[in-house]
C-alpha cells in the first residue's frame, strides 16, 4: 500500500490487512499516540515502551505521529503506525495512553475506553487533572513518567470503577451533536452581539 493509499485509508477509517489481522489475533490493544507534539525524551520513552513490551503480555498499538522514536522494539504485541483513524481504532482497544490534547481526548471518550494522560505542556495537565478527578484514567505528567507508574496506571484503569463511569461519560459524547451545538452557540453570540 502506498503513503497515498495509507492516508486515503486513513481518511476513510480505513485499516491494511496486516493491522485488522494483528488486531484479530489477541486480546484488545493498548493503544498509545502522542499526535503532533514532540515527545520531549525519547530514549526514555523507547525505554519504557521496550520494558513493557519485553517483560509484560500487553499488546501495544503505538501511532509514531510526528515523533521520530529510536529503538523501537520488534515484538508480537507492538504494531506500529505512522497514523491512524482514532474513531475507527480506539473502539477495538482496551485503554489508551495519550498526550491530552483535547481532540485526542475527545476520540478516546467517543470510544469508552478509560486512559491515561501523560501530559507534555499546554492544556494537556489541566485535562489530564479533569480525567483523573472524573475517574476516567490518570494522570502521569512526562517527567514523573516511568515504567511502573504507566504499569500502574494500565492496571488501574481497568477496575470496574474505571470502566463503568467511562462508558457512562462515553454515552453522553455520543449523543451529542457537536456541529449543532457549534452553530446554535454561533448564532446565539451574534444575535447577542447585534442588539447590543
Amino acid at each position: 500500500m502506498t503513503l497515498a493509499d495509507r492516508k486515503t485509508a486513513y481518511v476513510l477509517g480505513q485499516a491494511d490487512e496486516a493491522l485488522l489481522r494483528w488486531i484479530d489475533e489477541g486480546e484488545k490493544p493498548v493503544y498509545i499516540g502522542f499526535g503532533s507534539i514532540p515527545i520531549p525524551d525519547t530514549e526514555l520513552f523507547s525505554t519504557i515502551l521496550t520494558e513493557i513490551v519485553l517483560n509484560n503480555n500487553i499488546r501495544i498499538v503505538l501511532c509514531k505521529g510526528w515523533a521520530i522514536l529510536p529503538n523501537i522494539p520488534s515484538h508480537p504485541n507492538l504494531f506500529v503506525l505512522d497514523f491512524v483513524n482514532h474513531a475507527w481504532l480506539l473502539p477495538k482497544c482496551s485503554s489508551a495512553i495519550i498526550h491530552g490534547g483535547a481532540w485526542t481526548l475527545a476520540a478516546v471518550l467517543k470510544a469508552k475506553i478509560p486512559l491515561v494522560v501523560i501530559s507534555i505542556f499546554g492544556d494537556q495537565p489541566w485535562w489530564g487533572s479533569i480525567i483523573e478527578k472524573e475517574r476516567l484514567g490518570i494522570h502521569i505528567p512526562f517527567k514523573k513518567i516511568t515504567t511502573g507508574n504507566v504499569l500502574a496506571a494500565l492496571s488501574i484503569i481497568q477496575t470496574n470503577e474505571y470502566l463503568s463511569k467511562i462508558k457512562e461519560i462515553g454515552e453522553k459524547v455520543n449523543l451529542e451533536n457537536g456541529l449543532q451545538l457549534t452553530i446554535k452557540m454561533l448564532e446565539d453570540y451574534f444575535v447577542t452581539q447585534s442588539l447590543s
